[in-house]
């Protein structure tokens, strides 16, 4: 157990209190200003029938066994904020930890099972004696350094701020592997005594915000809208028509919800289908056999065909029942308020950049994504098969199940705020799928440069509205990035109000007025020069001419036009020559 007295980040702590209930982490979090927490994974594990098989044996340094383990993301959270100068910790990690051990190189590390303290008081060299490059994954904590070698960083690590104790946190980290190893060893014997589901649902509220959970992976329905305390509250508002506060009301609640019913010796062999309307997360709810070790499928589409403990039969039962339209509004109230965020930022009005993100992360969005801004705009044909724009809309959000897409019906057509789009295989990946949405409709999609800063979003919309405008003018059925039609949009603009040797630069000038009297093609060379960074054999490669004949029309505008005219300002000369020839 935790000593009383131990102290957290924000000067809380974890102690007794007089009614003999444990203050718990969850407390911790909602009473600290905490603002994100992991939701913990445990699947309930049957053990009935067996004597104390899976305890946690404990010796002076680790445990035998572990029931459930902790991972980077929940350590991550118990340092503040200002202690940690940086850290890569990816989303898809999946491997669990036992504790923490501090890191010497006399000692083979046990990478896949450990977090370790690495000390930048050991000599850097020393870090790689016990290096193991077949490992998968390597856990670490930095202290006292700023330098992490190029071979470690895409591994899991925490850098903490330099001039941190490393005995302060090997106890804090110690701590908390003690604390949850208790709490697994009164859940299991809870569930070996066979206590009763509520009597497992208490224990499991001491570590988790959302007992339910522990019934599924932490990527789940149940995982994600018991991670934030606004979300849980938000839902439980859904659930029973009132407010509920978790720690004191919990189990009236679960009364109120149906799943507090004991369900004595029923075995599961069926198919829960939650339908395709219903939130798609549920499909990732992961369900394990009887000893809670091998995954059997997952809630949407395998068969149940191992016995199950009545708590979990108890739990998916509600689920499949009545959880997931619950859920569905609840995902449909989050995503409406992410559009209006998205509106709001569109149509530049003031929008906190804190709460735009905090809102956008539900849905797996990160304030550190490349950002696109898309705009789709359909082609006007004979008026078979068209879609209103809400329609549209309606369609694409369905039809793209990740949160990683916002559309919006704006003006005369459908903005999206889409993330991860930064390579050309995934955009072409998105518009691929965007066609089968569509089906037989033709549409314009225009595409912003990639940005990170919510501040960019109007300028990232202009840049597609032009986008897609110069796709509906030429008709063009499919995708236009912003930087293939850049030129021709400026030149149309700026020639509204400039005459043309106003814009250009005098040499350029001069040349264009030539080709236009002698019909000649010194532009076009001079362009695929430039273009070619003056590389001769490249610009005769453009142009499919032999590089004598460039070397020719070089010359001979040398003679014409200034023997280093081409070396004064080739910027300025590309820029005016891009202008002119779109």
């Amino acid at each position: 157990m935790m000593p009383c007295g131990t102290i957290w980040p924000d000067g809380c702590a974890l102690r007794s209190v007089s009614s003999g209930r444990r203050q718990t982490i969850w407390d911790y979090y909602t009473g600290g200003g905490r603002q994100h927490r992991k939701i913990i994974s445990l699947p309930l594990k049957s053990c009935q029938g067996q004597q104390n098989s899976g305890i946690v044996e404990k010796t002076a340094d680790t445990t035998k066994e572990t029931i459930m383990r902790l991972n980077m993301h929940i350590l991550a959270e118990h340092f503040r904020r200002e202690e940690v100068l940086d850290s890569h910790i990816p989303d898809t990690t999946v491997l669990d930890l036992k504790n923490i051990r501090k890191y010497t190189p006399e000692k083979k590390p046990d990478w896949e099972n450990y977090v370790y303290l690495i000390d930048g008081e050991i000599r850097q060299k020393d870090w790689f004696a016990g290096w193991d490059p077949w490992s998968d994954d390597k856990h670490m904590i930095f202290l006292n350094t700023q330098d992490i070698p190029e071979a470690w960083r895409e591994e899991q690590w925490i850098l903490l701020k330099t001039g941190t104790c490393a005995s302060e946190v090997l106890e804090r980290i110690a701590g908390v592997f003690e604390w949850f190893q208790e709490w697994e060893e009164r859940l299991l014997r809870a569930q070996i005594a066979g206590t009763t589901l509520k009597g497992v649902l208490r224990i499991a509220a001491e570590a988790v915000p959302n007992p339910i959970g522990l019934f599924d992976s932490s990527t789940s329905c149940l995982g994600w809208a018991g991670e934030l305390p606004e979300k849980r509250d938000a839902l439980w508002e859904l659930a029973v028509g009132e407010k509920v506060t978790f720690s004191s009301e919990m189990y009236q609640l679960y009364k109120k919800l149906g799943i507090l019913e004991e369900v004595e010796g029923r075995k599961a062999a069926a198919i829960y289908r939650l339908g395709d309307e219903t939130w798609p997360d549920f499909m990732n709810a992961n369900i394990y056999d009887a000893k809670g070790k091998t995954r059997l499928g997952n809630l949407g589409t395998t068969a149940l065909n191992a016995p199950m403990t009545a708590g979990q039969l108890a739990v998916f039962d509600y689920l499949a029942s009545y959880l997931s339209p619950i859920l569905e509004r609840y995902h449909q109230t989050l995503y409406d308020a992410r559009k209006q965020n998205f509106i709001n930022c569109l149509d530049r009005k003031p929008v906190s950049k804190e709460y735009f993100w905090n809102r956008m992360s539900a849905g797996g969005v990160s304030d550190k994504r490349r950002l696109h801004i898309l705009y789709i705009r359909q082609l006007i044909g004979d008026g078979e098969g068209l879609y209103s724009l809400e329609a549209l809309e309606t369609r694409l959000q369905r039809g793209f199940l990740e949160q990683k897409n916002i559309f919006v019906s704006y003006h005369n057509g459908i903005a999206v705020f889409a993330c991860d789009l930064d390579s050309s295989e995934k955009m072409d990946a998105w518009i691929g799928h965007f066609r089968k949405l569509a089906g037989e409709v033709q549409f314009c999609i225009g595409i912003s440069e990639m940005f990170d800063s919510i501040e960019e979003i109007p300028d990232g919309y202009k840049q597609a509205e032009i986008a897609v405008g110069y796709a509906l003018n030429k008709k063009k059925n499919g995708a236009v990035r912003f930087r293939e039609c850049i030129y021709k949009y400026a030149a149309r603009k700026i020639t509204e109000d400039l005459s043309i040797k106003a814009i250009c630069h005098p040499k350029i000038y001069e040349i264009y007025l030539y080709d236009q009297e002698h019909r000649t093609s010194y532009m076009e060379t001079l362009h695929a020069y430039l273009e070619s960074s003056c590389n001769v054999s490249k610009t005769a490669g453009r142009l499919y001419l032999h590089r004598n004949t460039v070397n020719y029309r070089l010359e001979k505008m040398r003679e014409l036009f200034g023997d280093k005219f081409i070396e004064e300002s080739p910027g300025d000369m590309l820029f005016s020559l891009k202008i002119l020839m779109n």
